[in-house]
Formats: structure tokens, C-alpha cells, sequence
């Protein structure tokens, strides 16, 4: 069995990344296929709720931020094809508010998961390790900062594995990895080895990684690449701003022209009266001259920009009506605004 030990910088920075789904996939799936557990204290998870919140913020401003800096440059030295860059950017623009979810979906994700790992408490044995290592100056206390979640995370990682070790029928049945971006608190001058103060800790079958991703491939090798070719294989392409506005307005003048068949019928059968463009007249029962031109001018040019403009029944009538509400509340409108 192989135990993951994770740092809460690396939950915080998968949760901040809009590119991490294919990663937390493959946590996914090594933990469903049961080849790795994950361990996650309680220390971790309250830590990655202080924070979420502030990473998210973070990822949204610097992802707009991005975006502001590339079209000022587009602007500033832009080509001959400016003005197709620029129309692109803008189609870019229109999905920053969803690309921006994606870090919340992200992180959400991996509360849930959290909450199916292995839990772990911190108990009295752990603290005092900790205060003997800040009174011995012991790494994470090295630098001269205040480590103690650091001190408790790596003692916690200690204990855990003792005491599955001690449980195992013969030492090497387990194996055990714990994963820390903070390489001042926790790595050697080489920052890809543990610090020289975690000796007794770190042994033959316990691995220092400062990424998820080595992590990962030490296990299977492939499995970053499977998930990333599936996702990118099954992920739908967010729609752009223009697809979007040309389907909406599709739906819109098809709905308008099936309303404007039946105001011809009713005027066929003097539920409406034609009345002259001078009339005083209004209401539902009355329609002045001079609308009822335009609107059969309007009709034609309909008629000559799509094909398949009657429904064939009441369910294909109503997916358009429900088409173009979804495409409106997309775009900012409240559910079932089917004004045309």
C-alpha cells in the first residue's frame, strides 16, 4: 500500500490552478483503485478552508490581470492581424467569468475529497515532538521562523507511519510519501532531499517530493497522461460569445415568425382587426396598418434565412422556447425571459 501525505500548500495551489482537473482525476482514480490512500489531517483541511477563498480571489484578479496585459500588447504592437487577434481576445473575454469557476469547481472537488481520505488527529505525543524540535532548533525551526504547522504536519506524517509499519507483517509491505512545496521549512541544500533533520523519518520506504506530479508518476507513470487525454477527449469546448449570440438569435426570430403566423391567423378570423396607421385604436384585439407591413417585411427576410422554421409538434416548439431561455439566463437574463 502507498500512503500520501500532502502538504496544505499543495492542495491550495492544485485548487488555484485552472489547469489541475486532469490531476485531480488522477488522485481520483488511484484512490478508487485502491493502489494509494491519502492522509489528511484535520490540520490540513482546516488550513485549506482559511484559505480557499483567498486563493480563489487571487486566481480570478491574476487571470484578469493576464488577459488586460496581452491585449494591451496586441494593441500596442499588434500586426496586420490585429483586428483578428483583438476579435478573439474579446471571444476570450467573454468566457473569463467561467474560466474563472472553474478554480472554485476545483477546489470545492477537492474539500469533497479530502473528506474521503484517511483522517488523522494531532495528539499530545506529536505536540511535545514539536516543541522539542523549536527548543533544539530543529528543522522546520532551522530558519528562524515560526513553523509549528509545519513541525505538527511532518511529525503527524512520522507517527502515521510508525504506527502502519508497526502493523505491517514485515517492514517494506508499505510505502509512504510525503508531498510539500515548502522546500525552505522541509528540504536539505538540495532541495529534492528531505532536510538533514528528518533522518530518522525519511527512510527506504519513505519518498520527499516537492510536486504532485513526480508523486504521481512514481506510482504509474502514465496516469497524468491518460487523464489529461481523457478530459481533453470528453471536456466540452466552452461556446464561444458569437456562437452563443447566433444561436440566440436564431431561436429569437423563429420564435417571432411561429407568433407572427398565428397574429395572421387571428386576423384571418377576425380575432384581431386591421385598422388604419392614424387610428387611436390599441389593445390585443387591433393592429395598425403600418406595424403589420413591417412585420410581414420582416417575415420574409426570416423566411429567406432559415429553413426549418415551423416545429413539427409541441415538444420541438417547446426545446426552441427552452433553448433560447437558457441562452438569455447565460448571457445575463432571468429564466424564461422569451420576449421577441
Amino acid at each position: 500500500m502507498n500512503y500520501f501525505f500532502i502538504d496544505t500548500c499543495i492542495w491550495l495551489n492544485l485548487a488555484k490552478d485552472k489547469n489541475a482537473n486532469y490531476i485531480v482525476a488522477a488522485l481520483e482514480t488511484l484512490h478508487e483503485s485502491c493502489d494509494v490512500q491519502f492522509v489528511v489531517p484535520q490540520l490540513v483541511k482546516d488550513e485549506f478552508n482559511r484559505n480557499k477563498a483567498r486563493v480563489i480571489k487571487d486566481a480570478r484578479q491574476r487571470l484578469n490581470h493576464e488577459f488586460k496585459q496581452v491585449k494591451k500588447v496586441v494593441k500596442e504592437y499588434g500586426s496586420v492581424n490585429q483586428a483578428a487577434i483583438l476579435t478573439e481576445l474579446n471571444e476570450i473575454n467573454a468566457k473569463l467569468p467561467i474560466m474563472s469557476d472553474v478554480t472554485d469547481g476545483v477546489a470545492n472537488k477537492l474539500i469533497s475529497f479530502m473528506n474521503d481520505c484517511i483522517p488523522f488527529e494531532i495528539t499530545d505525543d506529536i505536540k511535545l515532538k514539536v516543541v522539542e524540535r523549536a527548543l533544539e532548533k530543529k528543522a522546520p525551526f532551522h530558519n528562524a521562523k515560526n513553523n509549528f504547522a509545519d513541525a505538527l504536519l511532518i511529525e503527524s506524517f512520522s507517527q502515521f507511519k510508525r504506527g502502519v509499519q508497526q502493523n505491517d507483517d514485515e517492514l517494506g509491505d508499505s510505502e509512504f510519501y510525503f508531498i510539500s512545496a515548502n522546500h525552505n521549512e522541509f528540504s536539505a541544500i538540495n532541495r529534492l532531499n528531505p532536510h538533514e533533520d528528518f533522518a530518522d523519518i525519511f527512510d527506504g520506504f519513505t519518498y520527499y517530493f516537492l510536486d504532485l506530479i513526480d508523486a504521481i508518476n512514481k506510482i504509474d507513470s502514465a496516469l497524468l497522461s491518460e487523464c489529461e487525454f481523457e478530459l481533453n477527449w470528453e471536456g466540452d469546448e466552452t461556446r464561444s460569445l458569437s456562437e452563443i449570440l447566433d444561436c440566440l438569435t436564431e431561436f429569437d426570430r423563429k420564435i417571432w415568425y411561429n407568433r407572427h403566423l398565428n397574429l395572421l391567423n387571428r386576423i384571418s378570423s377576425g380575432e384581431i382587426e386591421i385598422v388604419p396607421t392614424d387610428s387611436e385604436a390599441s389593445g390585443s384585439r387591433v393592429i395598425h396598418e403600418d406595424i403589420l407591413a413591417r412585420a410581414k417585411s420582416s417575415a420574409k427576410l426570416v423566411e429567406k434565412e432559415y429553413l426549418d422554421l415551423i416545429p413539427e409538434d409541441d415538444f420541438e416548439w417547446g426545446m426552441i422556447n427552452g433553448k433560447l431561455s437558457a441562452l438569455r439566463w447565460v448571457l445575463g437574463d432571468e429564466w424564461d425571459m422569451l420576449d421577441t
